[in-house]
This record gives C-alpha cells, sequence and structure tokens, in this order.
C-alpha cells in the first residue's frame, strides 16, 4: 500500500495474515480464537513492516486449536474481515477461517 499512497492513490483497505502491508505497520495483523477457552490474542508483524509473528501464533495455539477471528484492516480505516452472523436463509454464523 505504500506504492499507492506514492501515486496518491491509498488501499481503501489492507489484508494480510503473512506480512505487514505498509513499511512502518507494527499492528495486529489478524486475531487469533482458541477453541479451547475462546481466548483471543493479535498477531502483529515480527517487526514494523515485517512477516507474522509465527512463533507467536504457535505458541498461543499449542495445544489447542485455534481460528482466525478477525482479519485486521491494515489500512486505518477500520474495513476489518470477521466471520460473518447467522442470517436469512443460514441461522448460524459462518465457520471461522
Amino acid at each position: 500500500c505504500d506504492i499507492y499512497a506514492a501515486a496518491k492513490t491509498p488501499c481503501v483497505a489492507a489484508h494480510a495474515i503473512t506480512r505487514a502491508l505498509y513499511a512502518n505497520y507494527g499492528g495486529p495483523l489478524y486475531v487469533l480464537k482458541r477453541t479451547s477457552d475462546g481466548a483471543l490474542h493479535a498477531i502483529t508483524p515480527v517487526e514494523p513492516g515485517g512477516p507474522a509473528n509465527a512463533k507467536d501464533h504457535d505458541d498461543f495455539c499449542a495445544g489447542s486449536f485455534c481460528n482466525i477471528h478477525r482479519i485486521v484492516d491494515q489500512s486505518g480505516r477500520g474495513n476489518h474481515l470477521d466471520t460473518a452472523p447467522g442470517g436469512g436463509s443460514v441461522p448460524t454464523a459462518d465457520r471461522a477461517v
């Protein structure tokens, strides 16, 4: 998204679970939900602009299963990707990623 911003066409949403999409972004990339106790935990880059902290992910999920509860919008615009709620013809929530 830094490339787009330099061209004056900023991203309206920036989603990635593998790395930060801005050189200076160090906030959460995604939020995990552990199935054994429902605990939530945000995974951040190892360093701003870098790859996701896989060790932190593995440590949090050790001995249990985890689902991605939210993919965070790195653009700062709040366009996060969450598990969809139930509705209409399907009354139950979508399964987590």
